[in-house]
């Protein structure tokens, strides 16, 4: 058996506590102290150890590192290349759709094909960029059908990528509402989705397939233009890249 000498308080008389082990419990000769050492426990086995755990671990404090990193964490550089579905639409919105640690520049041209797009892609290259969106093959579907497409179009993502050292999103654009681009249009997404399955730093957002599961229940084009899709179609395409940006 261990032997301790207690602490005198004032008023009081040395008291001398016994600890020992007996039949393999612990027992406590001078029982009248039993609620002093009871609140000892207390404080160091479970008060301080709670005050800890609440001022490291707290939500509030969470929130507040993150909150920092993502302050001083650099912007995410995002280059859109595209057409007037991106030129005409402020960008698909996603300026604001995405948090400001985003910047969003768009090189779209009305009009432009990956022919146009080969000439000028320079335009693409000479900003500083992390993920490239890339939005054509309307205007490919309506000038020169399939023919050649995936050979133009690889080129430009294997320039792109060059100039990217994050991930590059390619588009399976949507069919449009004049049913005379719907086979081109159907067939060029068909290589675009098996062209993104040869990197893994290829992301497909399928427009086709989201347009075409919406068209159900909503009006995606206006009446007087059967290209480029009303509100509720240009804000479907911005959520779809909003998804996929923020998933990366």
């Amino acid at each position: 058996m261990q032997t301790r000498t207690g602490s005198v308080r004032s008023g009081q008389s040395p008291f001398r506590l016994n600890i020992g082990w007996h039949s393999k419990r612990l027992y406590i000769e001078n029982r009248n102290d039993m609620k002093e050492i009871i609140n000892v426990y207390l404080r160091f086995f479970l008060v301080i150890p709670f005050a800890i755990s609440n001022c490291y671990h707290s939500k509030k404090d969470d929130l507040s590192i993150l909150t920092l990193l993502s302050q001083n964490a650099p912007p995410v550089r995002v280059t859109i290349v595209g057409d007037s579905l991106s030129q005409w639409s402020d960008s698909f919105n996603l300026r604001q759709k995405l948090p400001s640690s985003y910047t969003i520049t768009d090189v779209s041209r009305a009009g432009y094909d990956t022919i146009m797009w080969l000439e000028d892609l320079a335009l693409a290259e000479a900003i500083a960029t992390d993920i490239y969106i890339v939005e054509i093959g309307t205007n490919d579907a309506s000038y020169n059908g399939s023919r050649d497409f995936l050979n133009r179009y690889s080129q430009i993502i294997r320039r792109l990528e060059q100039r990217s050292n994050s991930f590059l999103i390619l588009t399976a654009v949507p069919k449009t509402n004049q049913t005379g681009l719907h086979e081109a249009i159907q067939t060029n997404n068909t290589s675009i989705r098996e062209f993104v399955k040869t990197n893994g730093r290829y992301r497909l957002a399928d427009l086709e397939l989201v347009f075409t599961s919406a068209s159900e229940n909503l009006t995606l084009y206006p009446i007087t233009d059967p290209i480029h899709p009303n509100l509720i179609g240009y804000n479907l395409i911005g959520e779809e890249y909003r998804k996929i940006l923020l998933g990366l």
